[in-house]
C-alpha cells in the first residue's frame, strides 16, 4: 500500500510540473515586443526620412527626427521602453488590440514556417521617388529581436511577399488603422 501512495504522488507532481501556472497572461505567452510593426520611409539623397511604429498596446507613433528615423529596431525597441522620445514621436492613431494580436500570432508563426520574402520583379521603373518598408519584428527562439519585411513600395510599385498570410497582415495593417483626431 505504502508504493502505491509514493507512486500516486510522484505520478500527481510529474503532472503538475508539466503545467502552466494560472497566472500567465496572454501577452507574456505571446512574447511580443514593445514594438510590433514598423513603417520606414527612405530616399536615395537623404536616407531615412520618416518613421512610424505600433506599440504592443496598439497605438501608432510617427516622427520624422532623423536620429530616431536612424535606429536600429533593437535600439528604436529599447529607446522607447525606456521612454526616450519625449517630444520626438507624435500619437497618429491605433489599431484594435485584438487584430493586433491577432497578427501578431499569424506573423510569428509564418516566419517560423515559411519563406516570406518580398517577391521583386526583374524590372522596376525608373523613377526616382521615396521608398516605403514595412517591417513586422518579433522574437525568434532565442529571444532575439528580428525583423520581417512585410510590404515594400520602390519607384512607385508596390512589393508583395511570396506568402499570402505575410500579405493578409499587410492587408490588415493598411486597412484597419484608426486615426486621432488632430
Amino acid at each position: 500500500m505504502k508504493k502505491f501512495f509514493i507512486c500516486l504522488l510522484t505520478f500527481v507532481m510529474l503532472l503538475g510540473c508539466g503545467q502552466l501556472p494560472n497566472d500567465v497572461s496572454e501577452d507574456e505567452q505571446l512574447n511580443m515586443p514593445d514594438i510590433v510593426f514598423v513603417e520606414r520611409v527612405y530616399n536615395n539623397e537623404d536616407g531615412f526620412i520618416s518613421i512610424a511604429f505600433t506599440d504592443s498596446n496598439s497605438n501608432c507613433y510617427s516622427s520624422v527626427d532623423r536620429e530616431v528615423c536612424n535606429l536600429s529596431f533593437a535600439e528604436l525597441v529599447d529607446r522607447y521602453r525606456s521612454g526616450g522620445f519625449d517630444g520626438r514621436i507624435t500619437q497618429k492613431g491605433y489599431y484594435n488590440t485584438d487584430g493586433l494580436r491577432e497578427n501578431y500570432k499569424k506573423l510569428c508563426e509564418t516566419v517560423c514556417q515559411n519563406d516570406c520574402d518580398i517577391v521583386y520583379p526583374e524590372m522596376l521603373p525608373d523613377v526616382e521617388t521615396e521608398c516605403y518598408n514595412w517591417y513586422g519584428l518579433y522574437y525568434d527562439e532565442n529571444n532575439e529581436l528580428k525583423s520581417q519585411i512585410i510590404h515594400a513600395n520602390e519607384c512607385m510599385t508596390r512589393l508583395y511577399s511570396g506568402n499570402d498570410t505575410i500579405n493578409e497582415i499587410y492587408k490588415w495593417y493598411n486597412d484597419d488603422y484608426i486615426a486621432v483626431d488632430a
